[in-house]
């Protein structure tokens, strides 16, 4: 069976307007993220099945968006893990051999954090699930909410 699944990301956090790697840094919205998900209330799609990850800012986004919709947690969708990169910004870590590693390899290893390979396991096995609980609630127009 085919689906349409929307997929929306999660409003603003302090993290975005620092421009620092958040993670799996369990991180509320700004106020300035609540205002701009409403300001676009109007713009999201129906929705008859609401899935969000186990970070805040997903069920935040999500309750604004559907606020009477149940919301269910998967989550194998979270953020990656930035391990020593949480919290830092660019101009931190740009001399460090790590993160140009991290940048220039492009084999996504974070120290003490979640490499690429394992990060997208995780995540296909969320939506995987995602997927199936779908089928069986026989939804038409699911949407998820997580992150970027």
């Amino acid at each position: 069976m085919k689906h349409t699944i929307t997929i929306i990301r999660h409003g603003m956090t302090e993290g975005n307007i620092t421009k620092t790697y958040t993670g799996t840094t369990d991180v509320p919205l700004i106020e300035m993220g609540v205002e701009g998900i409403k300001a676009k209330l109007g713009q999201y799609p129906e929705c008859d099945l609401l899935f969000v990850s186990d970070l805040q800012r997903t069920h935040q986004t999500a309750r604004i968006i559907y606020p009477d919709m149940e919301q269910i947690i998967i989550p194998e969708i979270h953020e990656c893990d930035m391990g020593d990169f949480t919290g830092k910004c660019y101009e931190q870590l740009k001399d460090t051999p790590e993160y140009q590693r991290f940048l220039d390899v492009n084999d996504g290893f974070i120290p003490n954090g979640e490499c690429k390979e394992v990060f997208h396991a995780r995540c296909l096995r969320g939506f995987d699930e995602i997927v199936r609980i779908i089928e069986e609630k026989g939804a038409k127009k699911p949407a998820i909410v997580s992150h970027g």
